[in-house]
């Protein structure tokens, strides 16, 4: 089982598609299509959308490998006895309209969504998840996938107002994608990408749990490296993205993460700790933070040198990057392999109410690194150039005649801000 709670405080204290309009087009070619509704009946096969099962359990006891269940809009209000657990492997989860479908833990789960055993390939699409349970152990999650296979996609998703400032009565991670099997980590591949991160332990100023996303995900078992590539991150009291134990040969590319207290956390130690584990964190965007990009190993393990850290925007960060380095804090930037890394303010069309795409003049503007771990659309789907820019979000040139700023997918200002 992960964890988190094993994590060392530092000494700093596809064949699914979104489109701009939020839609979900995927059907199973191989599998069946089963359905769910929130005034569903748990019975037969669930392969009817005119007859949609109620419960994701129930559906998950019925769904094989290749199967994909829609889930049709609406508010699914967890209790105790549907706290959502899906371990039937190779089964894509989707809200069709994306955010349309919401998982309401209400404070009444451990873990909003578990996944464990012998299983992995899920895929999570398209969902709102909020309601976490708050704790003193601080052993709760969102979204927990522990399948001993891994190769798990979580994209198209909205974690929005987990826990909130008290470091001692909270929760643990808002998603952590973990294999874990036969009593150790397991180091197989993950991708999360295309979500949407907020208010993740608001007011908070700690670096022990309350994350928003911790992967623990490699390429073992010939998997595919690792992928943590165009989400957008902001007001987060802990860290934003921190990678430790099994986690190795992780791209973290386009993300962009706003006042967090730390945005990005690549290492190694603890359980599972690979030596020479291997990361490559380009094109992010970080900014209003206390600390940006932050890099450290602890016991016998240590980060590669080869570890690749490139074309990064740091912005109005109290400390923009530190390694530290079996207890000893280092110069992260003469430690690994960097460049064109930069400063400076990333012109947001307007942060306060969410919108963090990019103004024409940003310095952030096609300054990415192009590459086979770029991704080829932003977070609002709107097609990259060749030369991408920095962050989740392409720069407002870049949307002329692919939608409108002010209303453009995921950029649209938000109710509750």
């Amino acid at each position: 089982m992960v964890s988190l709670r094993r994590v060392p405080i530092m000494a700093v204290g596809a064949l699914l598609l979104l489109t701009g309009g939020g839609v979900l087009c995927a059907s199973s070619p191989q599998g069946r299509d089963r359905y769910i509704a929130t005034s569903g009946v748990d019975s037969g096969s669930c392969t009817n959308p005119a007859s949609p099962c109620r419960s994701f359990n129930y559906v998950d006891s019925r769904s094989a490998s290749g199967d994909v269940v829609h889930v049709l809009p609406g508010t699914y209000n967890l209790t105790p006895s549907t706290c959502i657990v899906t371990n039937a492997p190779g089964v894509t989860w989707q809200s069709d309209a994306h955010g349309a479908a919401t998982i309401n833990g209400g404070g009444q789960c451990l873990y909003l969504w578990h996944n464990s055993g012998p299983s992995g390939h899920l895929k999570i699409f398209g969902f709102q998840f909020t309601g976490v349970q708050l704790n003193s152990s601080l052993s709760s999650f969102g979204v927990l996938l522990e399948g001993s296979e891994g190769n798990f996609e979580v994209a198209y998703n909205t974690f929005h107002d987990f826990g909130g400032s008290n470091p001692h009565n909270n929760f643990a991670a808002a998603l952590s994608p973990a294999p874990w099997g036969n009593s150790h980590y397991t180091g197989r591949t993950c991708s999360v990408h295309d979500n949407i991160f907020r208010n993740i332990a608001p007011g908070g100023s700690f670096l022990y749990n309350g994350y928003s996303l911790y992967a623990i995900c490699g390429n073992q078992g010939g998997d595919p490296d690792p992928r943590i590539y165009n989400n957008l991150i902001y007001n987060e009291g802990s860290i934003a993205i921190q990678l430790w134990h099994a986690a190795d040969h992780v791209h973290v590319y386009n993300n962009t993460i706003d006042q967090a207290h730390m945005a990005i956390l690549v290492g190694t130690g603890d359980q599972g700790a690979v030596n020479q584990a291997l990361f490559d964190v380009s094109n992010n965007l970080v900014s209003n933070s206390y600390y940006g990009i932050y890099a450290e190993d602890a016991g016998a393990a240590s980060l590669s040198p080869n570890s690749t850290f490139d074309n990064n925007l740091t912005f109005n960060n109290s400390i923009d990057w530190a390694y530290k380095h079996a207890g000893v804090n280092l110069n992260l930037l003469r430690s690994f392999r960097t460049a064109n890394n930069t400063s400076g303010n990333p012109l947001y069309v307007h942060r306060g109410t969410g919108r963090y795409v990019l103004l024409r003049t940003s310095p952030a503007a096609g300054k990415g690194r192009p590459g086979d771990y770029a991704p080829v659309v932003d977070l609002n789907g709107i097609v990259r150039p060749n030369r991408p820019s920095l962050g989740a979000f392409e720069a407002e040139d870049a949307y002329a005649g692919q939608c409108q700023r002010s209303g453009c997918g995921r950029d649209a200002p938000r109710p509750d801000m």
